[in-house]
């Protein structure tokens, strides 16, 4: 971890001499054998060589033939210093270390998949990279992890793949709408903002809209229109027009009283908030 040493050590072979010592299938070598790459890692002086010589798959092997949780988590924590460094090509980071974040979530300890979920939420902002199978392994997360942290990662890299139709359904499809729901309740301001968002995105899959009435989605977004945020009152007029166009749905919106929430931000200088307000009242209007 001494910078003014990592230029020798790179120098001098320390990858071939680590992918050596992962030949013995003892734990304790290959725990320091992480520790290794991971203080390396963090140095972004010899960042880039340590790629081209092979650091990766270093990483990726341990990754995929311990079972001890201590080295688990060092290689979660080297994975995640890849995944945020722009040194780290992109076709390594698609094929090599989303692979592997995906492989450590299961059957990992709560810090592993901390450092697991930190990396997704960078990853997922990289659009030239294909970060789709992690959707069911950041769902079942979002739905048993206790950890806050994660859970906002998890959010957030959610957040960020929601603006593709076929990751939307992928989400629905895994079970995403419960535990984000639970999620609109929280005290941090940017969760909610992330959870309307995604929401609003979600809104759109007509073919899933049984689970938005099963769930009383429409609730938890009029409570959501509260958070005093333009941006995200207007993704929740949206998500209640669009929604407010089913059936099922209209009626269910009628029965939750919605005016008392929708006349005040009718009533704000948004021309998109009161263009949706009026697009609500519309559909609601074909009731009677």
């Amino acid at each position: 971890g001494d910078p003014s040493v990592a230029n020798k050590l790179v120098g001098d072979g320390i990858v071939k001499a680590l992918m050596s010592l992962l030949r013995n299938d003892d734990p304790s070598i290959q725990q320091y054998c992480a520790e290794s790459i991971c203080s390396l890692f963090q140095i972004d002086l010899v960042l880039g060589k340590l790629v081209e010589q092979g650091a990766v798959g270093v990483i990726v092997s341990l990754s995929q033939s311990s079972t001890e949780f201590i080295t688990g988590e060092w290689c979660s924590f080297a994975l995640y210093y890849l995944a945020t460094n722009e040194q780290c090509p992109e076709d390594t980071l698609q094929q090599a270390i989303l692979p592997c974040l995906i492989k450590l979530c299961s059957n990992s300890s709560n810090r592993t998949k901390y450092f697991c979920s930190s990396a997704f939420a960078y990853v997922t902002l990289l659009k030239d990279i294909d970060s789709s199978e992690a959707i069911s392994v950041l769902v079942d997360m979002l739905q048993n992890e206790d950890d806050v942290h994660t859970k906002n990662n998890c959010i957030t890299s959610l957040y960020n793949s929601a603006d593709v139709d076929e990751n939307c359904c992928s989400m629905l499809e895994h079970g995403v709408l419960a535990p984000l729901l639970q999620l609109c309740y929280s005290d941090n301001i940017q969760t909610k903002i992330e959870c309307a968002a995604i929401l609003c995105r979600l809104s759109l899959q007509t073919p899933f809209y049984d689970q938005f009435e099963k769930l009383n989605v429409l609730k938890i977004l009029l409570m959501l229109s509260s958070v005093e945020h333009t941006l995200t009152q207007r993704r929740v007029i949206i998500s209640l027009s669009n929604l407010s166009a089913d059936v099922k749905l209209r009626k269910q919106l009628i029965y939750l009283n919605p005016l008392p929430y929708i006349i005040p931000l009718a009533a704000k200088r948004d021309e998109n908030l009161r263009r949706g307000c009026v697009s609500i009242v519309c559909n609601l209007s074909s009731e009677y």
